[in-house]
């Protein structure tokens, strides 16, 4: 007979646990706010705006040339970002405009934007760079040739040989 007057204590203690989570959810959300997407190196809501240009010169792009990433490994000292850019009948492309933007996965705190490529006769090359922290980047680079243009994504990390294209 005891038990049966349990169960209303049981329930209000299990309302009062789930009220507690939802609070302790909403002060740990406060404390780590919300890094808005820079994917194409604009606001987001513009790329939002765009996404169907910004595609479809991806896909005008990629039928006319491939754009690789050919850094040989990333440091947090003495990097330097490298492209290579050929034509569909892999001949190198001289002229193209490269833009970087390189970001931390989780603060815009660190980020560099990089404008100033060379090209060696093969590869267009980024003048050494000198990271403040070591871990996980994110390097999106924008290649314009004429009117055309494409953005290529990388992860990346100076702990690690890491390079994934996301």
């Amino acid at each position: 007979m005891k038990n049966a007057k349990i169960w209303p204590y049981s329930i209000a203690v299990a309302i009062f646990l789930i009220f507690m989570a939802s609070v302790a959810t909403v002060m740990i959300s406060l404390k780590a706010p919300v890094q808005e997407s820079d994917l194409y190196m604009i606001d987001y809501h513009d790329a939002d705006k765009r996404v169907n240009e910004i595609l479809s010169d991806a896909i005008e792009f990629n039928a006319k040339y491939n754009f690789y990433y050919t850094t040989d490994s990333f440091f947090k000292k003495g990097t330097q970002l490298k492209y290579k850019l050929v034509d569909k009948n892999n001949q190198v492309v001289d002229g193209a405009k490269i833009s970087v933007l390189l970001t931390r996965p989780h603060t815009k705190a660190n980020d560099k934007t990089i404008e100033d490529f060379s090209f060696n006769g093969s590869e267009y090359l980024s003048k050494p760079l000198d990271l403040e922290d070591d871990g996980r980047w994110d390097i999106i680079a924008k290649v314009e040739v004429g009117s055309l243009s494409r953005y290529l994504s990388i992860k990346t990390s100076t702990l690690e040989d890491m390079v994934k294209e996301f």
